[in-house]
């Protein structure tokens, strides 16, 4: 199934990054390991922040399909909408909002490189392009920043006779 792969190749691309050292670093005990830095969906209420929120939006969307004359192979570009929700909340130096700015950067560093994701032998990453973001404030002292992106991938298909 592409989602799993695609969602196996955020958390690479996450990890590989350093993403979870730099949000756990905000943390007030860094060295906690029971909660993640990147959520799948939603967090947990009690989570610490800040942390990430990923969704991959109801996909994929087909935008076309190619076969091989020499090679009986069929394959199908598919378009793809991933989610980056940044939560933070303030403390005693910084605004919630500049917390949140600031780490959804490093998402955007980390995600906006046009390398290759890893998505197993039979599909492979073509491009993605960084979409909307925007900030909305949560609460008294709580932001979110969203990143959204937007992935061509292509998927090899069980070869057609």
């Amino acid at each position: 199934m592409t989602a799993w792969n695609i969602d196996r190749a955020v958390v690479t691309r996450w990890t590989e990054a350093g993403l979870d050292a730099a949000f756990r670093a905000e943390w007030a005990d860094p060295s906690r390991t029971d909660y993640p830095t990147l959520h799948e969906a939603e967090a947990e209420p009690s989570a610490p922040g800040p942390y990430c929120v990923f969704q991959h939006l109801p996909s994929p969307v087909p935008v076309g399909n190619m076969t091989g004359k020499v090679v009986a192979k069929q394959h199908q570009l598919q378009h793809h909408t991933i989610r980056f929700e940044v939560h933070a909340k303030e403390s005693a130096t910084e605004s919630p909002k500049d917390i949140a700015i600031r780490l959804a950067e490093l998402v955007q560093t980390a995600f906006d490189s046009q390398a290759a994701w890893d998505l197993g032998s039979t599909i492979w990453h073509v491009h993605s392009t960084r979409g909307p973001d925007w900030g909305v404030r949560e609460g008294d002292n709580e932001y979110m920043v969203t990143v959204q992106y937007e992935v061509l991938i292509d998927v090899q298909l069980p070869a057609v006779y």
